[in-house]
């Protein structure tokens, strides 16, 4: 079951639960640069037990994934690979999900 909040949009991400997400609308429109002015509310749509994704209540219903902010200094390349690979996979399963999800009357 989805629960229905508010994300704020900022330089750093999309903010929400003190987590920051991402989408390839908001990267495409340039929502965090500088020439955004001010900070932006969004009415989201999100799962308590899975905070690893966000969908923002538009009319094309975009899926925001959480950023996982840590530096990478000091680590291998294939320790950024793997996560790279477990960010696609979460994907995968998402969208499986969300297409479950809308035959049962998910909310558009």
């Amino acid at each position: 079951m989805y629960n229905t909040g508010m994300a704020l949009i900022t330089p750093t991400g999309i903010v929400f639960n003190n987590l920051v997400y991402t989408c390839h609308r908001a990267i495409k429109e340039q929502w965090f640069s500088n020439s955004f002015q001010g900070d932006k509310l969004l009415t989201i749509w999100y799962r308590p037990e899975d905070l690893s994704s966000i969908i923002i209540c538009n009319d094309e219903g975009d899926v925001c994934r959480l950023v996982i902010i840590t530096p990478f200094e000091g680590r291998k390349l294939t320790d950024y690979q793997e996560a790279i690979e477990c960010f696609k996979a979460a994907k995968r399963n998402f969208r499986k999900t969300v297409f479950r999800s809308s035959q049962k009357g998910f909310p558009r």
